[in-house]
């Protein structure tokens, strides 16, 4: 009987291959189910052909065109999960693997709201070149936008490097009963030396150092950094790549942020090569990134052979009204 559910958003670069390795091994250590997510970015296509109102050729070549990288990227996507499900079986791991179409993070954040945990592979954006192009930039910056909306716990994965160490970062604004017992739940099984780091002003946070020394295992450190130190977040997520980094957050009125009021995209910019776990905030929030995505796409459960099912079968007819439809809405024709 599994006691978790984990969600594996996948593709073909090697940070997904490395959060796939972290997968594996979590799911083996903590009793997980872990399910595949591949989706097909059908929204990606349209943005791609960049179709307006019919101009010199009409849009039946567009619709043609679509239909055909369509096809091709769920011939990719069945690929991927063939591969991953072959080295699961490997390893003794029963996994469940997912198609979705439609927009990325839509379909993550959607089948995210099922699952106790989501890890992804995390490419950071910050580049010294002067050329980057607009489809590279949304591709790899789909973590941190995820880690901004996210409504369960969010493991991002640069590496599968071993950890030796497990960190908790919080402050008196962040800070909840339900927080720290993810922390010791996700890291107990681990057998990671633990350690848990307070911030913020000393006269806040002293109590709040007396209240989680006693609510953990006296095997985990809890250290406080107050105002006077120099940066005193900064210094609580100065690890290395053997340490994972847990991160509580809060919401503001700009969106989600670190506990010590940085954005989280501004934050995971910041430590490209660290793993690290994201928790939401303690209250429900209310989600507006994920909001004005349009919803087009559908879920389809792949067996071993990753075939697609009946449900996915459309014919052409089909598939032109619907995005005839989906187009008018955006007053694109």
């Amino acid at each position: 009987m599994f006691t978790h559910s984990y969600l594996l958003a996948l593709d073909g670069s090697k940070e997904s291959h490395a959060a796939a390795t972290v997968a594996w091994k979590l799911t083996q250590a903590q009793n997980a189910k872990l399910v595949a997510l591949s989706v097909v970015d059908s929204q990606a296509i349209w943005d791609l052909l960049g179709f307006g109102t019919p101009g010199f050729i009409g849009s039946g070549a567009y619709f043609a065109a679509y239909e055909t990288i369509l096809t091709a990227l769920r011939t990719v996507s069945e690929t991927l999960l063939t591969s991953f499900e072959s080295r699961s079986e490997n390893q003794a791991i029963n996994t469940e693997c997912l198609i979705t179409e439609g927009n990325l993070l839509r379909q993550i954040f959607e089948q995210s709201k099922q699952h106790n945990l989501v890890i992804v592979g995390h490419r950071n954006t910050h580049t010294s070149s002067a050329i980057l192009d607009q489809h590279s930039l949304i591709r790899t910056s789909l973590s941190k936008r995820l880690a901004g909306i996210c409504p369960c716990p969010l493991l991002i994965v640069p590496s599968d490097k071993a950890w030796t160490k497990a960190r908790l970062v919080f402050s008196n604004e962040s800070f909840s009963p339900d927080a720290l017992a993810q922390f010791l739940t996700f890291t107990d099984p681990l057998e990671l030396e633990r350690e848990v780091f307070c911030v913020g002003p000393e006269e806040n946070i002293a109590k709040l150092v007396q209240k989680v020394k006693s609510l953990v295992p006296h095997s985990v450190k809890v250290l406080c950094l107050d105002a006077a130190e120099d940066e005193p977040f900064a210094s609580a997520v100065d690890v290395t790549a053997n340490t994972l980094l847990v991160v509580t957050t809060i919401q503001s009125i700009e969106g989600r942020e670190t506990c010590a009021g940085t954005r989280i995209h501004d934050f995971l910019t910041s430590i490209p090569s660290v793993t690290v776990l994201v928790l939401p905030p303690g209250a429900a929030t209310e989600v507006t990134e994920v909001e004005k995505v349009v919803k087009v796409g559908k879920a389809v459960k792949v067996g071993k052979a990753v075939k697609v099912g009946k449900a996915e079968k459309r014919s052409s007819n089909r598939t032109v009204e619907k995005f005839r439809a989906v187009l008018s809405n955006l007053n694109v024709i």
